[in-house]
């Protein structure tokens, strides 16, 4: 039977330009969907998650974590601060894993 483990993760200058890239777009979707709030705090749509799951699925789960930096840059512009946007943002790290895994999953 053939060793099954899996060599070190890969991180390089890829790897950061991924994670750069979908947390910028990211936080951009997030700073227009902020103009279009029903309530404080609470967008009409939010645009960040139609862009990060298709980008979690072609580039993998570098640019999943893009929309925990995503999530910390655009709070300032829901009226919130840094520290309820890390805690957001640890929650929207499990969207694009949750959605990349099924959608792979049932492919």
């Amino acid at each position: 039977m053939a060793d099954q483990t899996k060599g070190p993760i890969k991180f390089g200058a890829l790897e950061v330009i991924i994670i750069a890239l979908s947390s910028a777009i990211y936080a951009v979707l997030g700073v227009i969907s902020a103009s279009f709030v029903i309530v404080p705090g609470l967008p009409l749509f939010y645009a960040p998650e139609g862009f990060i799951l298709p980008a979690t699925l072609w580039f993998g789960g570098w640019a999943g974590i893009g929309a925990f930096f995503g999530t910390v840059f655009a709070s300032p512009f829901y009226g919130q601060g840094y520290d309820l946007g890390v805690l957001y943002g640890l929650c929207d790290l499990i969207v694009p894993f949750a959605g990349a895994y099924l959608m792979k999953k049932f492919k």
